[in-house]
């Protein structure tokens, strides 16, 4: 009752105030306000009632109760008349409080738990806190006066979408006593627990007063104060629960669309490019694009629309069609001399090669998996057609089929075994770790026996640390090369080489040099020279810059196969388009081994092999050389000329690699005996690289001795 004796107090209050409230320029006014809102509640609840309904509580009379809260949600502000508005808001409220009562109980409902006597005169405090969330709908009323106050005033509508309670009753004094019926320091204890009754539907009075700030020009802050008077109980007791609400509202202005004058302008960009053209008889100019984009500018009093025209021009200059170019051609002999315009002669002979078989399986660091060794790995069903004829002719493509080349031989000399050593690095992950070692020597067991079928009886596998033959291990290409399996045999032929047959070409001259003219080369932007027979391409080479001159190697692939003249063709084009072209022709006899043999003509045979499996840094020819050597040493006949020439890889000192290669050279020499003569002998080191040394097979390729035996035959 006197909550409500205060709200008409404070209504009256606030209607006296509005009489001097001032009118505002309607033509300046917004339609409408959109904003949102925020506050603070104090929340106090009136109360006469002992107990919920249902509830036990022995509590004396609920007067009344304080909590906090808050308010937020969003508003719509309209101007009924000047200085009049009616504000909307739909919103949240936390309207909770908490309901205390303390009494002194003289009857025995406690004992002393150490003595178990009961105890009366018992300070006891009762405590109901709720917990209530209101969602509502608040129409008001506001007045302004002087200026910038307002005063509300309005009703609210709100429905409880959470209506929970606590309760409990706790013994305050003496301490170290317990309830006798819960045995325990409280009792008719309750925790978020519905309250019986609960009335969802809501109804308050709303009053209050706000001041409002223009923070700019489509910005308001308002400071504001609401009290909120219930007019309806929480549940079926008697039970209000009001409010101060201290807040704020942010309201933004909604204008009537201007309608603003728009102006129109159109401004022309144009750019021209001087380009020459080939075969125009005069200059011309020629629109090559033109793009339109528009763009809306706004100004206080009016709109511009300006349209912005790029056009792009090409003026076209006239210039000639062809400039001047020429091409010559000169044949380079094995001596150096030069021969302008020459024949050239292509001979084949009947060559042999023997690839040295490298037995050595390299593994990745601190991994057995033979499937990342990078060799050619078969499965059942293909090994059939494995022919080791058919191999390429390239020791490092030849060395891919090492396994399987292994295996083939296996099973063609049913007598023959062999060792699978295993090996490591011996250094960080690999250090000690002969397990590391076992496992990839039994990898390449598991290939042969599982893909190629070889009984496991005839393979044995060890295990060691290094390699009886290390590498340099204090360098990483050397700890590479030595994370291996190694494979031996009791049989020579089961890692014997692979020897191939086919026929090879010398040219005479074995160097063409070609020499491309341009008459204007500072305003060449390409050129290209082509080689070819017929509609065969043999080389090409392309650039902007001609080159004083441009080798072409004869001898490697592709060879000219017909005696049909070789044609070289000589293009270009000018940055203005205007193009050129040469073309010189050679001609060719090709003497091929049919002709020499039924013209009864001279013609060689060309042998080469290769020795590998050097110890490291050392130049000794080993048992397995001396078997090779052997064979070699017979097809050597008296009128054979025969090249020996030694090789390194990367690793050590280039000079100190020359001679380590030139030192093997000879021992091979002083095993073949070769007479002075017939004898060429080389030790190149790694000057001239004949296999890449990135890879552990490369390097291991590339320390080699090469023998080369070219015999003369009707």
């Amino acid at each position: 009752m006197k909550n409500f004796l205060l709200f008409k107090l404070i209504v009256l209050s606030l209607l006296l105030f509005n009489t001097n409230l001032k009118s505002a320029d309607a033509s300046k006014d917004p339609l409408f306000h959109l904003g949102i809102y925020g506050a603070y509640n104090y929340n106090f609840h009136s109360a006469t009632f002992d107990n919920l309904p249902g509830i036990p509580c022995c509590a004396p009379t609920f007067n009344d109760g304080k909590g906090n809260g808050y308010s937020f949600g969003g508003l719509f502000d309209y101007e009924l008349i000047p200085s009049i508005n009616l504000e909307i808001r739909l919103g949240y409220s936390a309207i909770g409080a908490d309901l205390k009562r303390s009494e002194i109980i003289g009857n025995a409902i406690a004992r002393d738990p150490n003595t178990n006597q009961a105890v009366s005169n018992v300070e006891v405090e009762h405590f109901l806190s709720s917990n209530l969330n209101l969602i509502s709908l608040e129409p008001t009323v506001h007045f302004k006066f002087f200026s910038q106050f307002v005063s509300l005033l309005g009703v609210k509508a709100g429905y409880l979408i959470g209506s929970k309670f606590e309760q409990y009753e706790k013994i305050i004094s003496p301490n170290d006593i317990v309830f006798i019926d819960s045995d325990s320091r409280t009792r008719n204890v309750y925790s978020d627990v519905d309250i019986p009754d609960a009335k969802k539907f809501q109804i308050f009075g709303t009053i209050g007063l706000g001041y409002e700030l223009n923070l700019s020009k489509n910005t308001l802050l308002v400071p504001q104060i609401r009290y909120q008077l219930p007019f309806l109980d929480i549940s079926s007791v008697t039970w209000k629960a009001a409010s101060f609400e201290f807040g704020a509202s942010l309201k933004f202005p909604i204008y009537e669309p201007t309608h603003i004058k728009t102006e129109y302008e159109k401004i022309y960009i144009r750019d021209t490019t001087e380009v020459p053209a080939i075969d125009l008889e005069n200059d011309r100019v020629v629109l090559v694009d033109s793009k339109e984009t528009k763009e809306l500018i706004s100004f206080e009093t009016h709109l511009l629309e300006r349209v912005t025209v790029k056009e792009t021009y090409r003026k076209e200059i006239a210039k000639p069609s062809t400039f001047e170019s020429s091409i010559d051609v000169f044949g380079i002999a094995k001596d150096g001399s030069r021969e302008r315009n020459p024949k050239m002669i292509i001979e084949e002979f009947e060559a042999e090669e023997s690839f040295p078989l490298l037995p050595y399986i390299f593994f990745k660091t601190n991994s057995p998996d033979l499937n990342v060794t990078g060799l050619n790995l078969l499965d059942k069903h293909s090994i059939a057609n494995f022919n080791e004829q058919e191999v390429k002719w390239n020791a490092l493509e030849i060395y891919k089929d090492l396994l399987n080349i292994v295996a083939k031989r296996l099973n063609e000399n049913p007598y023959a075994n062999i060792t699978l050593t295993g090996c490591n690095s011996n250094t960080g992950a690999e250090e000690n770790n002969l397990e590391l070692s076992r496992r990839r020597a039994e990898q390449v067991k598991d290939y042969l026996v599982d893909v190629w079928g070889i009984d496991s009886k005839r393979i044995k596998v060890n295990a060691q640390n290094l390699p009886a033959n290390p590498s340099k291990g204090t360098v990483f290409d050397g700890q590479i090369e030595n994370q291996r399996v190694e494979i031996s045999s009791n049989a020579f032929n089961i890692v014997r080489p692979v020897r191939l047959k086919s026929i090879s070409s010398q040219a005479n001259p074995p160097h063409i040099e070609i020499l491309a003219q341009i008459d204007k080369p500072s305003d060449l932007k390409a050129w290209e020279l082509i080689v070819k027979q017929g509609d065969k391409e043999l080389r090409k080479y392309s650039g902007v810059d001609v080159p004083e001159s441009i080798k072409w190697e004869v001898e490697k692939e592709p060879v000219p196969k017909f005696e049909e003249p070789i044609n070289f063709v000589l293009t270009g084009k000018d940055a203005f388009g205007a193009k050129t072209f040469s073309e010189k022709s050679v001609n060719i006899e090709q003497i091929t081994v049919k002709n020499k043999r039924e013209n009864l003509l001279d013609d060689k045979i060309i042998e080469k092999y290769s020795l590998i499996i050097f110890d490291f840094d050392k130049s000794q020819i080993t048992d397995q050389h001396k078997i090779l050597l052997k064979s070699i040493k017979e097809n050597i006949k008296p009128n054979s000329k025969v090249t020996i020439i030694g090789y390194t890889d990367r690793i050590g000192d280039a000079q100190y690699n020359r001679e380590l290669s030139l030192r093997r050279a000879y021992e091979v020499q002083n095993y073949l005996n070769i007479p002075q003569q017939n004898l060429t002998i080389k030790g190149l080191g790694n000057d001239n690289q004949i296999y890449e040394n990135d890879s552990p097979q490369g390097r291991n390729y590339s320390r080699t001795v090469q023998i080369i035996i070219e015999t003369p035959v009707k």
